[in-house]
């Protein structure tokens, strides 16, 4: 039965001891093997375009510049969104449980950053985890999730990426092939990182009680694992249950 209770966290861990920027982005061209400096400015430069991009969501989505003074990057890797992350706040905080992947992002040396293999005990004005919890059971990630909202300063922001379901060829039709699917999931057989479906219901629940009361929700694909994007805003006004 031990195999049923896969260490997630070792297989990030190996991954970031062996292929740590393919690890987070699956082409060939960040493969360990055939990596070079000009891949690894294109690796960081997407993360440039996705932080430009996420900055319009949110000023779209807040009616206002976006502009928080602390983050918190949960699952930060190498620090591809981390330090994009440091032009629009003040202070970045990348956060990831493989310190292999932590001392390449700390080999940037971007001002405003820093990175640990533990969540601060610190308030935050915006938190962002983007494809990282698919790869972390749900009943655990719901866990971190509640700890991660207790940290949000009354008027804070979060944008949060979950899968919560997959096609027919990653599912499986038949009762036999949902049941490897799962044991699958359970134990990352044949795969280097298991994948997590959430409950979207469990989600909405779970971050509206924590004052999050304004929320866009933006369907994602990734190879027919289908996920959801959540933009939410924190509401002062609202009480928060997550005491």
């Amino acid at each position: 039965m031990a195999l049923l209770y896969r260490d997630t966290d070792r297989d990030w861990q190996r991954i970031g001891e062996t292929e740590p920027f393919w690890g987070v982005l699956t082409a060939p061209e960040f493969r360990k093997d055939s990596l070079t400096s000009d891949a690894v400015e294109a690796f960081y430069d997407t993360g440039k375009d996705y932080v430009g991009w996420l900055k319009g969501e949110m000023e779209a989505f807040c009616g206002a510049p976006f502009a928080p003074r602390k983050a918190l990057d949960f699952g930060c890797g190498v620090g591809r969104l981390t330090h994009a992350m440091t032009a629009v706040a003040e202070e970045v905080i990348g956060v990831d449980i493989a310190p292999a992947m932590l001392a390449r992002a700390r080999e940037r040396g971007e001002a405003g950053v820093r990175f640990q293999t533990d969540l601060p005990d610190e308030a935050f004005d915006w938190i962002h985890s983007y494809i990282v919890f698919q790869h972390i059971p749900a009943a655990r990630g719901m866990d971190i999730l509640r700890d991660l909202l207790r940290r949000l300063t009354p008027d804070a922001c979060v944008t949060l990426h979950f899968t919560v379901g997959r096609s027919d060829a990653h599912r499986g039709s038949t009762p036999l092939a949902r049941l490897l699917q799962w044991y699958d999931n359970r134990t990352g057989a044949g795969h280097q990182v298991s994948m997590h479906d959430y409950d979207i219901g469990e989600l909405t629940r779970t971050l509206y009680a924590a004052g999050i009361n304004q929320m866009n929700l933006l369907p994602t694909d990734h190879g027919g694992h289908y996920g959801v994007f959540i933009i939410g805003r924190r509401n002062a006004k609202t009480p928060s249950v997550l005491t």
